[in-house]
């Protein structure tokens, strides 16, 4: 917790002061018990303003020299970070993009650090994002351990990720060993593209050096996933040389991984050859041998069916359902019948359920009755997968008529809880009071959950719509329930306003659940100002409610403020337990 945020939420104590002010025994322990000491990271600012001009300095005597040639629309390469850092202050200036872009190519040109600094006071965070990957497009190429170090100053973790993720990508492309580098000194950073396409590009560039790389690697997923760059770029350069070399690596995991990923580089370039060494991968059962099956499969049916099929009943059990799965796919699109007879070869449950679920979607996209009459001549344990895509498909192109099919009571069990769940999820993004009042009328434990949903997504969107039907229409024995379900969900993105709402109610259990709700999503997502809507209620028991939220929140990291919280308790009792939990956190911190 920062200085900032502890300060605000102690000063939300006793009329804003944040001196202590425990009282009792138990406050007395915790008092003894309590020792926090506040520092700051932040520089005195006699040094912030002695060191500033030597770094200005130092950026100016590592710029380029100017000459005339480097002259541009009447600003050269001394003045174009200022300018830059002008243009970027003008109003409207991020909407002239070809100006901005310009402006950076040339800034970063230039004096590519002051161009991210420049950039770091962009407010919108995807422009700074994509203004600061201009920069790095060329600064990375130019002088990788500046821009890197420029990276890794930065604050904002999230930011720093997502450059140093593209600033490898880039690099991999023009020095994939310089990419290399990088990855082995950023262990944190865990992208199986990145490494694909660096060792990809390495092994166009320099083969033998990449597989001199690869062999000195270590770590399993590191190895895995840069011989998969090693293989596809052989795949893609010699496939008969690739798969003899793939067959001759010593360790099996290395050889499997090499095989798969030759033959998925083969499928485009030569099907017929890909096909013919699947062979090679019969011990192998894996997504990945999976994958490469099916997509084989999908090819091949492209132009024979049949040969298809045949080809993939030589295939062992589960590579051989991948591929059926794919060619059922294929015929899906001009023959269902014929892919229902596919499909019904298929043994894996899993492969089954996902294709059957595929092909009832596409019969729901005709009449309606007639869908539901083919669901049910499948066999038992297909009509539920059946129903999934069903269901999924009847909901979202006609709800109104799913909604009125599932009253009619002509369902069995398992289509009339699959439609009512789909039925309630699809129609309330449309017509969330439609959907309401029909939920209210199913019933039952199927109708309460339907309801649910329904209000859940309805409260995103428009709360206090939600809530006056919930008033004035819902079930009388789910009024609190879902009252309660609006105001968190409200509390997500309106704090205050939910907040209002609640502390408008008459006291009761209900006002006190939703005032815990309320402080712990505005905790979240705002500690200060959660903090002092709380130090500003009343007390008593609502209040009381919302501190206790508050001190769950911030226990762990800042117990002399929850202490200080705990004080403010007016329930003897709950008050009581409290200090006793602060308490043992302490003591078995200790």
């Amino acid at each position: 917790m920062s200085v900032h945020n502890k300060t605000t939420i102690l000063s939300s104590l006793s009329g804003g002061s944040a001196a202590p002010f425990l009282v009792g025994t138990a406050v007395g322990v915790l008092g003894t018990l309590l020792a926090v000491t506040v520092t700051t990271s932040s520089p005195p600012a006699s040094e912030v303003a002695e060191t500033a001009p030597k770094r200005a300095k130092s950026r100016q005597n590592s710029a380029p020299k100017e000459s005339s040639a480097d002259r541009y629309d009447g600003f050269s390469p001394r003045d174009a970070s200022a300018r830059f850092s002008s243009v970027l202050n003008t109003p409207g200036a991020l909407d002239d993009l070809d100006r901005l872009n310009d402006l950076i190519e040339k800034a970063a040109k230039f004096d590519p650090a002051a161009a991210m600094e420049a950039a770091s006071g962009i407010l919108d965070p995807a422009r700074q994002r994509d203004v600061m990957r201009r920069v790095l497009r060329t600064w990375i190429v130019q002088d990788r351990d500046s821009a890197m170090a420029a990276i890794d100053a930065m604050e904002n973790l999230a930011l720093r990720r997502d450059l140093t993720k593209f600033a490898i990508g880039t690099l991999a492309g023009s020095n994939p060993a310089g990419a290399f580098a990088l990855l082995k000194a950023t262990p944190t950073l865990r992208d199986d593209d990145l490494w694909r396409d660096s060792f990809s590009n390495w092994t166009k560039a320099d083969p033998a050096a990449a597989m001199a790389a690869w062999e000195g690697l270590t770590h399993p997923e590191q190895r895995r996933d840069a011989l998969r760059g090693i293989a596809s770029a052989m795949a893609r350069k010699d496939l008969a040389s690739a798969i003899d070399w793939a067959k001759e690596l010593s360790n099996k995991d290395d050889r499997d991984s090499a095989v798969i990923s030759v033959l998925h580089s083969a499928i485009e370039k030569n099907l017929l050859a890909a096909a013919e060494n699947m062979a090679l991968l019969k011990e192998v059962d894996s997504d990945r041998s999976r994958e490469v099956a099916g997509r084989i499969a999908s090819k091949l049916a492209e132009t024979d069916v049949s040969g298809a099929a045949e080809w993939a009943e030589k295939l062992p059990a589960s590579q051989r359902d991948s591929a059926l799965r794919s060619i059922a796919g294929n015929l899906m699109r001009f023959d269902p019948d014929a892919a229902e007879e596919m499909i019904g070869k298929i043994q894996d449950k899993d492969q089954r359920r996902d294709i059957f679920s595929d092909l009832a979607r596409l019969h729901m996209t005709g009449d309606s009755k007639d869908a539901v009459k083919w669901i049910a001549t499948l066999p038992a344990e297909d009509q539920s997968s059946a129903w999934r895509g069903a269901a999924y498909e009847w909901a979202r192109s006609r709800p109104e008529d799913a909604a009125a099919f599932v009253l009619s009571g002509e369902l069995d069990d398992t289509g009339r809880r699959q439609l009512i769940e789909a039925t309630a999820e699809q129609w309330s993004r449309l017509e969330p009071e439609s959907a309401a009042k029909w939920a209210s009328q199913i019933g039952g434990n199927e109708g309460r959950e339907a309801l649910n949903r329904i209000i859940d997504e309805w409260s995103r969107k428009d709360p206090q719509t939600a809530l006056n039907f919930v008033g004035n229409t819902a079930p009388g024995d789910q009024v609190e329930d879902l009252t309660r379900r609006v105001v968190s969900r409200w509390s997500r993105e309106e704090p205050l306003e939910a907040a209002n709402f609640a502390q408008a109610l008459a006291p009761s259990p209900v006002q006190e659940s939703m005032m815990r709700d309320i402080t712990q999503q505005w905790m979240e997502s705002d500690s200060m100002a959660a903090s002092e809507w709380v130090g500003s209620l009343d007390p008593g028991p609502a209040r009381d409610s919302a501190v206790s939220s508050l001190i769950s929140r911030i226990e762990r990291e800042d117990p002399e403020a929850a202490a200080q919280w705990a004080g403010t308790i007016t329930d003897p009792n709950t008050r009581d337990e409290t200090y006793k939990r602060l308490i043992r956190r302490l003591e078995k911190g200790k």
